[in-house]
């Protein structure tokens, strides 16, 4: 139960779709918490970084709050140069029931590890993840959607702006935001399988599937405005894929339910942040030939074209469930896309969904039954097939793209919570591979996507499915 404070907190931010004080921008990053303050409660007004003071904010954090976190981190991890809110507090989701913080420290007086439980600690309602001054900005200049996610923080979020020269002139590199969200989200999507089945938790792999197309959004809005301008636009997603799983009553071993449902959108979404990226590169090459003037009618028009080419790529060509022998289209149900890009008051067990290899089209109820029923009768099946065609079901991430296939060579991997990239200064330096997670366990399930057309699944999967 979200206390008092925190429900004047989540009315506030649901109220207040976009960062404070942002307007449009290029890729040089300006952070929108450039005139950041803390806001207390009690009545405190806060301090902005010039000196001047801002108007009473909803509460985000009690002064009493503030001064033991604070103390906590001066006297154990170092002095704090960069205190931001974090999690369902500002993407406002879900109303939170604690408080999420990310801390940078100068001066650091035992060794933080990254990554890991123990560069983070837990002081009543606050919990804080710890990164030193350098190891911010090694994971920042490797694009790391969390540091990106800290410099477009509103204001009134930020406790305390971290101040430094190189803040001033970042830019975002293109190549390696690309590589960092779609490995983010490939990384996200394969999370919410694992914690489906070897945690057996519905709930948190809802979370976990919602998360995949609020980073790829994140990355959309970087790609276009340099910075993220509304951390809450995929709010209305979590809505529906909630509501997905429940309706679905999704359970641990149905991953590959999850897939008929949703991987025709990721892999849509996927393709909409790399036309975004794409068009973005061009904007820049173009402002650069011209001395930095660019023509905003040519690049508004090349992302349409982008944008309108990935629609029709995707437009169905049946429209019969095969599975109850209904028509999907003009029977007054939506397709399931269609709540999922855009708020709507549509009924999610009202819905139809287009398969991911093919165009055939199924109500999504009938697709999850369809998929159960393959699986229960023929438990050697790698994954569920298309009931027309016997396409896979799964989406295949190394074949979908020319950027995937150059990203299995050298690949980001992610770890900790929030999950940020892993060693990004020996990936600079070396260009290694890493693992996904601490549990080694990232690699089978890429096995399983990867090689969806082999007819019988690995020993390890095998055993999962028993």
């Amino acid at each position: 139960m979200a206390t008092g404070m925190q429900e004047v907190l989540w009315s506030d931010t649901s109220k207040n779709p976009t960062c404070d004080d942002q307007s449009d921008g290029s890729l040089s990053y300006r952070s929108c918490a450039s005139a950041s303050s803390s806001v207390l409660e009690g009545g405190a007004l806060s301090a902005v970084s010039d000196g001047e003071e801002c108007p009473q904010a909803a509460a985000v954090i009690t002064e009493k709050e503030m001064q033991d976190v604070i103390a906590e981190l001066q006297e154990k991890w170092g002095e704090c140069c960069g205190l931001y809110v974090h999690g369902s507090t500002i993407f406002a989701n879900q109303p939170p029931h604690d408080l999420d913080l990310i801390a940078v420290i100068d001066h650091a007086k035992q060794e933080v590890p990254q990554d890991s439980p123990d560069s983070q600690f837990t002081l009543g309602r606050c919990e804080v993840s710890v990164y030193e001054r350098r190891c911010f900005f090694e994971k920042l200049h490797a694009m790391d959607l969390t540091m990106l996610t800290c410099l477009s923080t509103p204001k009134r979020f930020v406790l305390k702006e971290l101040q430094d020269e190189r803040l001033r002139s970042f830019k975002l590199d293109l190549q390696l935001l690309e590589e960092s969200v779609t490995s983010y989200a490939e990384y996200t999507w394969l999370k919410a399988q694992r914690v489906l089945n070897d945690w057996k938790d519905p709930y948190k792999s809802s979370k976990n599937a919602y998360f995949v197309f609020r980073v790829l959004g994140f990355g959309c809005q970087l790609a276009d405005h340099g910075r993220i301008v509304d951390l809450k636009a995929a709010n209305h997603m979590w809505d529906v894929i909630k509501e997905l799983y429940q309706v679905l009553n999704i359970q641990p071993q149905e991953e590959d339910v999850i897939e008929a449902v949703l991987a025709r959108h990721f892999k849509a979404s996927v393709a909409r942040f790399e036309a975004k990226v794409e068009a973005a590169r061009q904007r820049a090459e173009r402002a650069e030939r011209l001395g930095g003037v660019q023509d905003a009618r040519v690049s508004a028009a090349e992302e349409k074209v982008e944008t309108a080419d990935v629609s029709e790529r995707s437009a169905p060509n049946w429209d019969t469930c095969v599975v109850c022998l209904e028509p999907t289209s003009g029977c007054g149900k939506k397709e399931l896309n269609q709540l999922l890009q855009s708020p709507s008051d549509g009924n999610v067990a009202e819905t139809w969904v287009q398969l991911v290899n093919c165009r055939h089209c199924f109500h999504t109820a009938c697709i999850a039954d369809a998929v159960r029923a393959s699986l229960k009768a023929d438990r050697a099946l790698r994954h569920a097939a298309c009931p027309v065609c016997r396409a896979s079901v799964v989406f295949d991430f190394q074949a979908r793209s020319a950027l995937s296939r150059r990203r299995r060579k050298r690949r980001m991997s992610f770890a900790g919570y929030p999950a940020t990239i892993r060693n990004p200064e020996n990936r600079q330096r070396h260009g290694r591979q890493g693992r996904d997670d601490r549990n080694d366990r990232d690699d089978r399930d890429h096995e399983r996507v990867n090689t969806a057309a082999l007819p019988l699944r690995n020993r390890a999967y095998q055993a999962r499915r028993v």
